[in-house]
């Protein structure tokens, strides 16, 4: 889908390390053989842009996984917002660690 290599070869160092968390969070979504939504990838271009903090990408992707499913919502998508949720706190603790 998205790609976030133009965010690593960016000079300004807090949008890197954002874009390496996002990419790790999401690289681990897709090792669990899940396939990241087009709205979490918005979300991440969002916190990376800084458009929205940490805290914000937090509470959308949180609201958004915990909406009413509809019928065309599949397993795999509630499964996309648990580890979203997880990704999330890798984003978190990826932040504190550096």
């Amino acid at each position: 889908m998205n790609d976030f290599e133009e965010y690593f070869k960016a000079g300004e160092p807090g949008r890197r390390e954002r874009a390496e968390a996002w990419a790790t969070a999401i690289g681990l979504q897709q090792v669990d053989g899940l396939v990241p939504s087009q709205f979490l990838f918005n979300t991440a271009i969002d916190h990376i842009e800084g458009r929205i903090t940490q805290n914000q990408a937090r509470r959308r992707i949180r609201d958004y996984y915990a909406a009413p499913t509809t019928p065309t919502t599949n397993a795999a998508s509630n499964a996309t917002g648990a580890i979203s949720r997880r990704s999330s706190a890798t984003c978190s603790s990826a932040k504190t660690t550096k």
